[in-house]
Protein backbone atom coordinates (compact mmCIF):
# COMPACT_ATOMS: atom_id res chain seq x y z
CA UNK A 1 0.00 0.00 0.00
CA UNK A 2 1.20 3.29 -0.83
CA UNK A 3 1.32 6.40 1.26
CA UNK A 4 -0.41 9.22 -0.83
CA UNK A 5 1.50 12.75 -0.28
CA UNK A 6 -1.08 16.10 0.09
CA UNK A 7 -0.86 18.29 -2.58
CA UNK A 8 0.16 21.25 -0.11
CA UNK A 9 -0.15 24.03 -2.29
CA UNK A 10 -3.85 23.56 -3.14
CA UNK A 11 -4.72 23.37 0.53
CA UNK A 12 -3.01 26.66 1.01
CA UNK A 13 -5.61 27.85 -1.94
CA UNK A 14 -8.55 26.44 -0.67
CA UNK A 15 -8.08 27.62 3.12
CA UNK A 16 -7.44 30.72 2.43
CA UNK A 17 -10.22 30.62 -0.17
CA UNK A 18 -12.33 29.86 3.21
CA UNK A 19 -10.69 32.55 4.90
CA UNK A 20 -12.31 35.38 1.62
CA UNK A 21 -9.42 36.18 -0.05
CA UNK A 22 -10.14 36.55 -3.67
CA UNK A 23 -6.32 36.39 -5.27
CA UNK A 24 -5.17 33.01 -3.42
CA UNK A 25 -2.87 31.40 -6.64
CA UNK A 26 -0.38 33.76 -5.73
CA UNK A 27 -0.52 34.00 -1.90
CA UNK A 28 -0.53 30.26 -2.03
CA UNK A 29 2.68 29.61 -3.82
CA UNK A 30 4.00 32.37 -1.61
CA UNK A 31 3.34 30.82 1.99
CA UNK A 32 4.32 27.08 0.68
CA UNK A 33 7.73 28.66 -0.69
CA UNK A 34 8.33 30.70 2.67
CA UNK A 35 7.06 27.21 4.51
CA UNK A 36 9.52 24.84 2.76
CA UNK A 37 12.55 27.53 3.31
CA UNK A 38 11.97 27.78 6.99
CA UNK A 39 11.03 23.66 6.81
CA UNK A 40 14.71 23.39 5.70
CA UNK A 41 16.34 26.34 7.31
CA UNK A 42 15.29 25.84 11.02
CA UNK A 43 15.92 23.20 13.29
CA UNK A 44 15.09 19.57 12.35
CA UNK A 45 14.09 18.92 15.80
CA UNK A 46 10.98 16.11 16.27
CA UNK A 47 9.30 18.94 18.65
CA UNK A 48 8.75 20.95 15.47
CA UNK A 49 5.56 20.26 13.14
CA UNK A 50 6.32 21.00 9.51
CA UNK A 51 2.96 18.83 8.42
CA UNK A 52 -0.22 19.65 7.11
CA UNK A 53 -1.54 20.61 10.47
CA UNK A 54 0.90 23.19 11.09
CA UNK A 55 0.06 25.06 7.77
CA UNK A 56 -3.73 24.96 8.21
CA UNK A 57 -3.38 26.61 11.83
CA UNK A 58 -0.83 29.33 10.22
CA UNK A 59 -3.45 30.04 7.70
CA UNK A 60 -6.54 29.74 9.80
CA UNK A 61 -5.75 31.83 12.54
CA UNK A 62 -6.75 35.09 12.31
CA UNK A 63 -3.90 36.87 14.18
CA UNK A 64 -1.15 34.82 12.60
CA UNK A 65 -2.67 35.57 9.23
CA UNK A 66 -1.92 39.40 9.75
CA UNK A 67 1.37 38.48 10.06
CA UNK A 68 1.59 36.30 7.62
CA UNK A 69 0.21 38.67 5.18
CA UNK A 70 2.14 41.34 5.99
CA UNK A 71 5.45 38.88 5.73
CA UNK A 72 4.22 37.31 2.32
CA UNK A 73 3.96 41.28 0.76
CA UNK A 74 7.61 41.54 1.57
CA UNK A 75 8.85 38.02 0.19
Amino acid sequence: MAVMVPHLILICENTLMTEGFVTVKAVASKFFCLYSLLKALLSAQLHFDWGLRAISISLSSPEDSRVLMRALRHF
